[in-house]
């Protein structure tokens, strides 16, 4: 895509690895970078004079320099590094789920039918140990 004397292809084959070292550096992320690069040249491309500007790469490297600054209010607004990411972590509920109630109410019921079988003697052994009948 040409622009008054330019060609926004150009540019951006030109600047995209500068760029990418120049958000890398300040970042230290590589998602951050390319997405800021992204970023970048989408609001060079909202600019319809761009290519009219006196001294381009010095307005592109100021531009880069916004969006850091705007990334690290925003960041800072979210408290981005005062959160853990909790999503790997495995919590088990405190409370069985309803198949393990229900599981073991039946092995209680099948323990206590056993339970009734055993002679009257057996049965109050038990129950002298402390198990209800």
């Amino acid at each position: 895509m040409a622009y008054g004397g330019g060609s926004f292809d150009a540019l951006s084959r030109r600047l995209r690895t500068p760029l990418m070292q120049f958000f890398m550096r300040r970042t230290g992320s590589q998602a951050d970078a390319e997405e800021l690069v992204q970023e970048l040249f989408l609001r060079l491309l909202r600019r319809k004079d761009l290519f009219s500007l006196q001294n381009l790469d010095g307005y592109v490297f100021e531009t880069a320099s916004n969006l850091i600054r705007d990334k690290v209010r925003r960041d800072t607004a979210r408290s981005k590094d005062r959160h853990d990411d909790v999503s790997d972590l495995d919590i088990a509920a405190d409370a069985p789920s309803a198949e393990q109630s229900l599981e073991s109410r039946q092995r209680l019921n099948r323990m206590l039918a056993a339970l009734d079988t055993l002679p009257a003697r057996a049965q109050t052994i038990v129950s002298c140990a402390g198990l209800r009948i």
